[in-house]
C-alpha cells in the first residue's frame, strides 16, 4: 500500500507518513540502518545458505581430490613400470618412491578427516534443527537429493582412486 514500507529483516510493513511534518523523529528512526535479523525464518535461512556452501565448498575439494589422485595414479604407474632391475635402484629412485607413497597416505588421512568433518557438521546441523525454537512448526526443507547423489558419487570415486593408488604402490 502507498504510504507503508516492509522492512526486509523482520518481514513487517513499517507505516510511513509524509503528509504529517510534525513527525521528523519517526521517519528518522525508519531510516536507520535495520537491525540484525533475529527472527526464526532468517534463522532457518541463515542456515540453510551456511549449509550450501559447505556443500559446495566439500564437493569442490573432493574434485581436487579426484585431480590430484589421478596425477599420483599417473606418476605411480609411470615409476612401476620403468624397467628398473632391483639391483640398479639408485637412493634417488628410492627417495622418489617414498616421497610418493608418502603424499599418497597423506591425501588418504586428509581425506578421511575432510568426511569424518562433513558428516560431523551435517549430524550437527540436523541436530539444531531437531532441537531449535519453532522447530515444530516448521519442518526442515530435506537436503537436495542431487546434491546427495553428486557428493556420494564423488566420495565413491576418490574412495575407489585411492584404493587404485594403493594398490598400485603396493601400501
Amino acid at each position: 500500500a502507498a504510504g507503508t514500507q516492509i522492512d526486509y529483516w523482520t518481514c513487517n510493513s513499517i507505516p510511513q507518513s509524509s503528509s504529517n511534518p510534525d513527525e521528523p523523529e519517526q521517519q528518522q528512526q525508519h531510516s536507520k540502518e535495520p537491525s540484525p535479523p533475529t527472527s526464526s525464518y532468517t534463522r532457518s535461512s541463515s542456515s540453510t545458505v551456511i549449509r550450501h556452501l559447505v556443500h559446495a565448498c566439500y564437493t569442490l575439494l573432493l574434485d581436487i581430490y579426484i585431480a590430484l589422485l589421478t596425477a599420483l595414479q599417473y606418476d605411480a604407474e609411470r615409476w612401476s613400470s620403468s624397467c628398473r632391475p632391483a639391483a640398479a635402484v639408485s637412493s634417488t629412485a628410492a627417495l622418489a618412491d617414498i616421497a610418493l607413497v608418502l603424499t599418497v597416505q597423506l591425501c588418504s588421512y586428509l581425506i578421511k578427516r575432510q568426511h569424518q568433518a562433513m558428516d560431523l557438521f551435517l549430524s550437527s546441523q540436523q541436530q539444531q534443527q531437531n532441537e531449535g525454537p519453532g522447530s515444530s512448526r516448521q519442518p526442515s526443507p530435506p537436503p537436495a537429493s542431487t546434491t546427495c547423489a553428486v557428493m556420494s558419487d564423488l566420495e565413491m570415486e576418490v574412495q575407489h582412486r585411492l584404493e587404485r593408488l594403493r594398490q598400485t604402490l603396493r601400501i
